[in-house]
């Protein structure tokens, strides 16, 4: 056989062209060998053995060069080439002959037989000669889990002999492949992991339900499975690194972890992502060191130090990886811990929000309620574990919000204010807390917030919670603000904040309506914007309403002005309609529920009551009923533009109708109507009067221009601009008859 010479750099030969010479002889050497009968022991060819020189055809298609190899005739090539390599000790061609015909979508090349057959092959090479699984395992990984997109994962593994074979593989790279290079490798291929896309509604056309489910599903199970080995497989490897620096690898383990979970698509499997991390950090060993030096006592003195200090920030480390981990997962999880409290203070007898909550919780999709409690549970248990005091942190970094409030002046204009409040903190989140110091290690409080949070809720649900509402408000804008202007607010995060707010509310053992009426305005509205913020993006109809009901019971605490100006300015100038009509019912309520009476104030009128007679007899003393916001004059011009403003709203013709916003719009008016009936003793009966002539006017200008076809279509679309005459309708026929 003629030797094949070294590739001139200045040829521009390909370097897959020589490849594909290689592979080729090997072939024939296999075909050779299988013609000979050969036992696997007995592999190998003589250089006399006759067989004829490879003919060098520039002109043949370079990627076709394993397109004509069936899977069969590809498994003799490698177990001939490996033959080979351990002979040449030439690693790099057989790492590319590998990644030539395992490398490139093995399912659209070969069928299931052969795929499996391909797997074995490479399985009883690494078993025979782990050399080769040292030299190259590194290589290895990659082309591996283009096997995990199988059709196998359809099955359970234990019945998927090809997936067993891939874990037998990695199985092999973990005990005899080379640790530095196999865990690096990982560490890269863990930090870019991506999941395959799901099926087009086209691609799913073929398939019937069942087998429809299985396809679904293929995707996420294809994601977890390489999760599972790379995670397993970096694991091993750092266990027989040797080095006096574990710190080192650990931080690397680390960075693939948060970089994985920074661009993962985690809803996929939040509780399975979760087990791994926290498998890794229960189970975590240092890598183990060198032999100690025996005749240089200053270096061996210099070791001992070394490996004090690596297993001072090994710790550190897990630490910190542990805190972040919690806030890049569980902030995913829809949990109940808000929904918990609230059914706790409703006692018995739980308003219908709980029970509609319980409802939504119970019908998602995705069953990993149990789960996730569980999870959470260890994670909590393994913090306690690391030594974290989770409410000395809590408390620790509640000292530092108000410290970062008390920097701000109050003492300006209220958007001189806003403007320095949202800077402040979007300032702090770029600077501190939420952005990780990478040289500190500090533990994420996000995360430290949510495990303690649930250790609350779950593990010590008797637990008092003793924190101003001032303070809870403080801590609720700090954190909440960079979330809604990122548009990324996490579930769990979200939960946790409102959580906090209940509790401070009813577990503060101080006057919460003191505290309340003594905190800035500025910091009142904010919160309470925010929260209607939250309110509108909420995907569980039931949170929503927990969120209101706060809203609500804030209003009933503060002072009787910012209670007004806050309902007032949102409905003048909140960019949601479709929680208008919320507020116009909590107006309705603060305008017309009596403020029960304080026993405080009781209290007093006693102790200054006189007993010594008196000549006449002391006048009664008034029958004191005062509403939580009183309609003055002002107010009821202002409540009177509202209304206009929103009647000016309705559509007059056909033309460019936002049905949607119609529909709200119409709904906000009806909403008027019912609170201006409610307030007929209170609001001028000539103003309400010409109210409803405007409204009508409106209406009766609208149907005049729009065609009936047009109008049921829109009626067929929830609009109905009648409605308004009907209420209208009501109101004089029910005037009439009192």
């Amino acid at each position: 056989m003629a030797a094949l010479g070294p590739m001139s750099e200045s040829s521009g030969e390909p370097r897959r062209w020589l490849l594909k010479r290689i592979q080729t002889n090997w072939l024939i050497k296999a075909n050779t060998s299988n013609s000979m009968s050969l036992h696997d022991d007995q592999i190998g060819v003589s250089d006399d053995a006759g067989i004829p020189e490879f003919e060098d055809d520039t002109s043949s298609d370079v990627d076709d060069s394993s397109a004509t190899l069936t899977g069969l005739q590809v498994c003799d090539v490698l177990r001939q080439a490996a033959v080979d390599a351990v002979e040449t000790q030439d690693w790099l061609s057989y790492a590319t002959l590998l990644d030539i015909h395992l490398g490139a979508d093995p399912d659209e090349r070969y069928d299931e037989e052969e795929k499996t057959a391909l797997l074995q092959t490479l399985n009883e090479v690494l078993v025979k000669y782990p050399q080769i699984t040292y030299e190259i395992g590194w290589d290895l990984p990659a082309m591996l889990l283009e096997f995990a997109n199988s059709r196998w994962l359809t099955n359970r593994l234990i019945e998927s002999e090809g997936i067993m074979l891939v874990i037998s593989v990695f199985g092999l790279l973990a005990k005899n492949g080379n640790p530095k290079e196999v865990f690096l490798r990982c560490c890269e291929m863990l930090a870019v992991l991506y999941r395959d896309p799901v099926p087009t509604a086209e691609e799913l056309a073929d398939y019937d339900d069942e087998t429809r489910e299985f396809v679904l599903a293929m995707p996420v199970r294809a994601y977890k499975m390489k999760y599972h080995l790379l995670v397993e497989l970096m694991t091993a490897s750092l266990r027989r690194i040797e080095t006096n620096y574990p710190s080192r690898f650990l931080g690397m383990a680390i960075s693939a972890f948060i970089n994985f979970f920074d661009t993962a698509e985690l809803y996929a499997g939040q509780v399975f992502f979760a087990r791994r991390v926290y498998t890794f950090i229960r189970d975590y060993l240092p890598p183990p060191a060198p032999a100690e030096p025996q005749d240089d006592e200053e270096e061996r003195l210099a070791l001992v130090k070394v490996r004090e200090t690596e297993e001072y920030l090994q710790r550190k480390m897990l630490r910190f990886f542990l805190s972040v981990a919690v806030e890049q997962t569980v902030s995913l999880y829809p949990t109940e811990w808000t929904l918990t409290y609230f059914q706790k203070i409703q006692g018995s007898k739980p308003l219908a929000t709980v029970n509609d909550a319980l409802g939504e919780m119970q019908s998602l999709d995705y069953s990993i309620r149990e789960d996730s409690l569980e999870i959470v549970d260890r994670l909590v248990m393994l913090a306690l574990s690391l030594d974290f005091d989770l409410e000395k942190m809590f408390l620790k970094e509640l000292d530092a919000t108000r410290l970062l409030f008390k920097s701000l002046d109050y003492t300006t204009s209220l958007d001189a204010q806003n403007d320095a409040l949202f800077s402040l903190v979007i300032d702090n989140y770029n600077k501190t807390g939420l952005r990780k110091q990478p040289d500190s290690f500090d533990p994420s409080f996000i995360g430290v917030f949510l495990m303690f949070t649930h250790s609350l809720v779950h593990s010590y649900p008797d637990a008092k919670l003793s924190i101003s509402p001032s303070d809870a408000i403080k801590m609720y804008i700090r954190f909440a603000i960079p979330g809604v202007i990122r548009g990324s607010t996490k579930i769990a995060f979200q939960d946790a904040l409102l959580h906090l707010c209940w509790r401070a509310i009813y577990e503060w053992d101080g006057d919460a309506e003191a505290d309340l009426r003594a905190l800035e305005p500025i910091l009142i509205n904010t919160f309470l914007q925010v929260l209607t913020t939250e309110s509108t993006s909420s995907v569980f109809r039931s949170k929503a309403k927990m969120i209101l009901t706060l809203i609500a019971k804030v209003l009933t605490l503060v002072s009787e002005q910012t209670a007004w100006n806050y309902l007032h300015n949102s409905l003048e100038t909140c960019p949601y309609e479709q929680v208008k009509p919320t507020f116009i019912s909590l107006l309705k309520d603060l305008l017309l529920r009596t403020k029960p009476v304080s026993v405080d104030s009781l209290t007093q009128k006693v102790k200054a009551a006189s007993l010594e007679s008196k000549s006449t007899a002391p006048a009664l003393p008034p029958r004191e009923s005062y509403t939580y916001i009183s309609l003055n004059a002002d107010r009821q011009d202002q409540l009177e533009a509202l209304v206009t403003t929103a009647t000016e709203d309705l559509p007059t013709d056909q033309k460019d109708i936002d049905v949607l916003v119609a529909v709200q719009t119409v709904q906000t008016l009806l909403s008027y109507l019912n609170l201006l009936v409610f307030l007929r003793e209170k609001f001028p009966n000539d103003r309400f009067v010409a109210i409803m002539e405007k409204i009508s006017a409106k209406v009766a200008e609208y149907n005049n221009s729009v065609s009936e076809e047009a109008n049921q279509e829109r009626i067929s679309k929830g609009f109905n601009i009648d409605l308004l005459t009907l209420a209208i309708d009501n109101i004089n026929g029910a005037t009439k008859k009192t």
